[in-house]
């Protein structure tokens, strides 16, 4: 699992403007983190706290306390989809809504639905190499 630092733009739902953000990529976390307050002020709101119609159930998320080696249960988690701009590439993804002084964290979702991977050596997302035969 690794972690290093990008900076992506998080665009405005009326699509008059983005906001410039530092996030951490974390490649172990499977999700998107942005603070509400941030993702309200750019027009987003967080969708109805019920499984979502693309089919994750809210019971999936869980908090980690690596030092207690323990999950606990998240059920307040809000969910939604904001439109994120890495390099000159913007896409909707679902992000989960954190605390307002929550870190940003970039998770390997996000990463692999704009086709990039982490290069974790040179701290940095890539375009993603395919290869079809």
């Amino acid at each position: 699992m690794g972690e290093f630092y990008v900076d992506i733009d998080v665009c405005s739902k009326s699509g008059a403007g983005a906001k410039p953000l530092r996030v951490k990529v974390n490649t172990g976390a499977k999700y998107t983190v942005l603070p509400s307050g941030l993702l309200r002020k750019l027009g987003w709101e967080p969708e109805p706290a019920e499984p979502m119609p693309w089919g994750w159930p809210i019971e999936l998320f869980y908090d980690v306390d690596p030092e207690a080696h323990k999950l606990t249960p998240l059920p307040d988690v809000k969910v939604g989809e904001v439109k994120l701009r890495i390099g000159d590439q913007d896409y909707p993804h679902s992000v989960i809504y954190g605390a307002d002084d929550s870190q940003p964290v970039l998770g390997s979702w996000t990463v692999r639905g704009f086709v990039f991977d982490a290069d974790e050596p040179n701290q940095r997302v890539i375009p993603s190499q395919l290869i079809y035969r």
